[in-house]
């Protein structure tokens, strides 16, 4: 977001493809990166990849992995759409998102919070449960409107987990290959963009 008037806010809509990752010191670097942004909707930004990819492209042959929040106009779905006809499409929920939202979630049982990341990347429903279940256990009982707060964040959390299940398995358990990892990078590649509507250059 970025304030556009003095009553309105206006949004870039980003989205990046690449061809992969190659190391870079102890840092990686994207492969091929190409940004697109636009600042009309993400209808515009859609066009202008879909585009790229046709022109440059042969997907019959790709293997794509698309990653995302899954906010609105970066679903599944819409990625799905522009890679028809692709070799294989893997879909991932962005780690940084998903550990903020445990972050989040679980602030009144921090301890919990890593072993839940844990089950998440062992894709084990019942290790979610068991983590679940014992921060509800941690509750206090005795006040009432902070056990309801608790218990709703709770339950907000493990909604969120079952809907997006799917899409949080890890890339290494989908049989593409014991060394690829996540491809977390468009919140690390913000910078530029927040930079440049702060004024800073």
């Amino acid at each position: 977001m970025y304030k556009a008037t003095k009553k309105k806010r206006g949004e870039i809509h980003r989205i990046q493809i690449a061809e992969g990752v190659e190391k870079n010191g102890k840092r990686t670097r994207l492969i091929g990166a190409h940004y697109f942004s636009s600042t009309e909707s993400a209808a515009d930004a859609w066009t202008l990849v879909q585009n790229y990819l046709f022109l440059h492209y042969d997907l019959s042959n790709t293997v794509v992995i698309s990653n995302s929040d899954g906010g609105s106009g970066y679903e599944f779905s819409q990625f799905n759409e522009i890679v028809t006809g692709c070799l294989c499409h893997e879909h991932v929920r962005d780690a940084y998102h998903v550990n903020q939202k445990i972050k989040q979630r679980l602030n009144f049982v921090p301890e919990l919070q890593a072993e839940l990341k844990k089950a998440i990347r062992h894709h084990d429903w019942s290790e979610i449960e068991l983590v679940l279940t014992t921060a509800e256990s941690t509750i206090l009982i005795d006040e009432e409107e902070v056990e309801t707060h608790q218990k709703e964040q709770i339950r907000l959390l493990k909604g969120y987990l079952n809907r997006n299940w799917d899409y949080l398995m890890p890339l290494y358990k989908r049989g593409l290959g014991e060394n690829l990892r996540g491809i977390g990078t468009c919140e690390s590649n913000h910078r530029p963009y927040s930079y440049r509507v702060k004024g800073h250059g």
